[in-house]
Parts: structure tokens; C-alpha cells; sequence
């Protein structure tokens, strides 16, 4: 198994179902098979921790949305970096993606760019 080269946080509110958006659970399990996930928002980390819990999911990474910049250090193996958040934002070196466009590619991060045919 190769290693995980794209990374992708994902906001809380207007994002996750349950807190005003689209993303179930299901479609952050599929992506966490071939990404590192983990959350990036404006939410304190133990209030983030709290929600990924009720999720069900363990993330490998919580930070403040402005420490996303940050993470491209903490992860240098990484190739590409996404955020999943509802807001237009400019986050260096990162692609932002709206919800729905997430939940439209979401088969691309699981099976490297291919769909799983």
C-alpha cells in the first residue's frame, strides 16, 4: 500500500450534517481510506474533538482554521491539501472545496484520482 499523499480537513458548521451541511459520515469514511482526514475550524480543538466523537471518527489531525496553513510542515509527505468548508476562503497552499463539490468527488480521493470501476 502506497502512502497517503493528499490530506483533507474538513469545517464543522454549514459543513457536517447535523450542524447545518451535507457530509455524513459516510462520505468522510470513504475519503479517510486513501487520505489523511482531520478538522480545520473556527470551533476550539476539544470542541472539535467532542464532534468528531459523536461521528464516530477518529481524525488524525484538529486545528484552528487559521493553523491550516501550518499543516503542509507536519505533513511533508503530503502532495495536494484540501479544505471542506462552506465559506470562500484563501488558505495557502490549500484547494478549497465547497461541500457539495466534496460529496460530487469524493470517489476521486478515495481511489486516486480514478472512480472505483
Amino acid at each position: 500500500m502506497s502512502a497517503k499523499e493528499v490530506l483533507i480537513s474538513f469545517d464543522i458548521d454549514g459543513t457536517l450534517k447535523g450542524y447545518g451541511g451535507p457530509i455524513t459520515t459516510k462520505h468522510i469514511k470513504k475519503a479517510k481510506e486513501n487520505t489523511i482526514v482531520g478538522g480545520g475550524s473556527s470551533r476550539s480543538v476539544r470542541s472539535q474533538w467532542i464532534v468528531w466523537q459523536e461521528l464516530g471518527i477518529k481524525p488524525e489531525f484538529l486545528v484552528f482554521k487559521n493553523n491550516l496553513p501550518r499543516l503542509p510542515e507536519r505533513y511533508p509527505e503530503i502532495k495536494k491539501f484540501f479544505h471542506v468548508d462552506d465559506l470562500v476562503l484563501n488558505i495557502q497552499r490549500f484547494t478549497i472545496l465547497r461541500p457539495r463539490e466534496f460529496i460530487k468527488n469524493v470517489q476521486k480521493f478515495t481511489y486516486g484520482g480514478k472512480n472505483e470501476n
